[in-house]
């Protein structure tokens, strides 16, 4: 069964069993601090928290990053890995010090493995550059500039060997295999962020601006990202796309009203046939494909109370439950903001799609005890039995490790 991974609220990386129980300390030199104070009351040791675990697919790697505030003006952001079968320790990547080493609020770095487990993309700010994408094998190689630039969205191909990038409003194909410049592809847009794989690959899928009666079009391009054509119009705003796990469909999102943070639907495209069919009518933060592919994980959202509320869709019987309202942890907002990124990374939902896990504040039938007593906690909820959330200790972002 997959275990838990989670930023205890001693600043620590601690592992847990979806039940809650044999908690174990992954790290024990953090000292108490967590990621969203970065203030050093006078007398006290400086500063040392861990942040943003991210486990391997195939459970075998962790990456975090791990944070010393050496002053308020000069704080130290690492980048390690950590082997979880021989606990060996890798520092691979440290950011420039100063007071803002950090890619974005809270975050010091993004991480995402390749499929096959071998490499590790991550964003990390470079002293003269910005914003850079590195790619770092598991091999004693150092990590590789792939670009600069900001925002920075990726998407790995299923061998592993490629990467579709977003960089602005630029789109790339980078063949990491071959170690050869990003490739420029015809479209501009700002009008999505993340790229969809489709058909085992074979295409891949963006938004970008419709060459008929203005307004934006998903297409449907090559595996290169080349020949794109229009395939379903989009009404307004921006589009979020994420592939079933099959990649036999593309879910996407349309934005609500101007200067609302919060999207309007929720449909699928089904590929094969160019068919699009509408699964949530109602407004909505993020979604998250379960690995099977018969589920959809979504966060409802009530703009009159700002209320959130985890939700399911059943795919082949289209039909959807609530599971329990909640209020997100800071880490996990920065998930939802960017779900289409972080679902690549940090899905919420076991391996074998039974399980949610998250983090923040919710209605329990338990408190773990793993952890210091805290604002946030870590909850599991059972999709099978539909149950309220148990918490399996207090901390933020967690994310599961395949055992």
């Amino acid at each position: 069964m997959d275990r838990i991974v989670f930023v205890s609220n001693d600043g620590n990386i601690f592992s847990v069993a979806a039940d809650g129980t044999d908690g174990r300390n992954l790290t024990n030199d953090g000292n108490g601090w967590a990621i969203s104070s970065l203030r050093r009351p006078k007398g006290q040791p400086e500063p040392v928290f861990y942040s943003w675990p991210t486990a391997s697919l195939d459970g075998s790697s962790l990456a975090a990053s791990k944070v010393t505030l050496q002053s308020p003006t000069d704080i130290k952001a690492e980048l390690h890995t950590f082997d979880l079968k021989s606990g060996l320790t890798k520092k691979i990547h440290e950011n420039p010090s100063g007071d803002a080493p950090f890619v974005a609020a809270g975050v010091p770095h993004y991480m995402c493995w390749s499929p096959d487990s071998k490499s590790l993309a991550f964003v990390g700010q470079d002293e003269l550059r910005g914003l850079t994408l590195h790619v770092s094998n598991i091999k004693n190689e150092p990590p590789k500039e792939i670009i600069s630039g900001s925002p920075i969205f990726s998407l790995w191909s299923g061998n592993s060997n490629r990467m579709l990038l977003h960089v602005g409003e630029t789109m790339y194909l980078a063949d990491i295999a071959a170690g050869k410049e990003p490739k420029e592809l015809r479209h501009r847009s700002i009008a999505f962020r993340c790229f969809a794989w489709a058909l085992n690959g074979t295409k891949s899928v963006y938004v970008a601006r419709a060459p008929y009666r203005g307004g934006s079009a998903i297409y449907l391009a090559d595996e290169n990202g080349d020949n794109g054509q229009p395939v379903a119009p989009i009404r307004r705003g921006e589009t979020v796309l994420v592939s079933s796990p099959s990649q036999e469909y593309v879910a996407f999102t349309e934005k609500g009203p101007p200067a609302a943070q919060y999207y309007v639907t929720l449909k699928l495209l089904k590929v094969n046939d160019i068919e699009v069919k509408t699964f949530v009518d109602e407004p909505l933060l993020a979604f998250f494909w379960a690995p099977d592919g018969e589920k959809i994980a979504f966060i409802g959202y009530d703009p009159s109370t700002q209320k959130a509320t985890w939700k399911i869709i059943d795919v082949k019987n289209e039909k959807v439950f609530k599971l329990t309202d909640f209020v997100p942890s800071s880490e996990l907002s920065t998930v939802i903001a960017f779900f289409d990124q972080y679902a690549q990374s940090h899905s919420p939902w076991s391996s074998n799609s039974r399980y949610l896990a998250f983090t923040g504040h919710a209605e329990s039938r338990k408190y773990g005890s793993n952890g210091k007593h805290g604002n946030n906690h870590v909850y599991v909820i059972d999709i099978h039995s539909r149950l309220s959330p148990y918490s399996v200790g207090a901390g933020s972002m967690a994310t599961w490790v395949k055992t």
